[in-house]
């Protein structure tokens, strides 16, 4: 036990800290969204500014242009996080009974059926026109599988990247409805 607990800090003044920051932050700009008080935190705590600049002209102009080009991900991956569901009932877990204000447990059946729905809807279809999609996105691709020791092959369709995830693609297989995400590398 003592060797799992051995990298835990000793005190919690370092949590503490961090959330009198948040504090601060939410105080001083009211209106402020979680994701840039988190960035402002970070970006304090880490002392990035100092670390910045203790790198050569050349080395933090090459930095900025990485980060900057990182921007259009943290932009559709908020997107994906601020999405809202038709029916908002789906996070729910309790019901209420007919002519009561009394509340009775979801089942279960109930609450995997809201969890499918949720899961229906946070797919984002392809909008993208032709010239912004991957090379592989509408290829047919083959997968090998080693099942048991025996190499199985199967045929699919590379359908989308997934949002925000720019190295990851959804195929889907022949004689198979459902869809599978890969990483790029898994599929060369």
């Amino acid at each position: 036990m003592k060797l799992k607990v051995k990298a835990a800090p000793k005190t919690s003044s370092y949590a503490e800290s961090v959330f009198g920051q948040l504090d601060h932050l939410i105080r001083t700009r009211p209106s402020t969204k979680t994701l840039a008080a988190e960035a402002c935190i970070m970006f304090l705590n880490n002392k990035t500014l100092s670390w910045l600049e203790s790198k050569d002209t050349q080395e933090q102009q090459e930095l900025m242009k990485k980060a900057s080009k990182g921007v259009k991900n943290l932009r559709d991956k908020k997107e994906v996080l601020n999405q809202i569901p038709d029916d908002k009932s789906v996070f729910n877990f309790t019901k209420t009974k007919e002519g009561t204000k009394s509340r009775k447990n979801l089942t279960v059946e109930e609450l995997i059926t809201n969890l499918k729905m949720l899961v229906r809807q946070s797919i984002v279809r392809d909008n993208l026109d032709e010239s912004d999609k991957h090379v592989l996105v509408g290829k047919r691709v083959k997968h090998r599988f080693d099942t048991n020791g025996e190499d199985q092959w199967y045929t699919g369709k590379v359908i989308s990247q997934v949002p925000a995830f720019p190295e990851w693609f959804n195929i889907v297989y022949d004689e198979d409805r459902a869809v599978y995400t890969y990483h790029h590398q898994m599929m060369i």
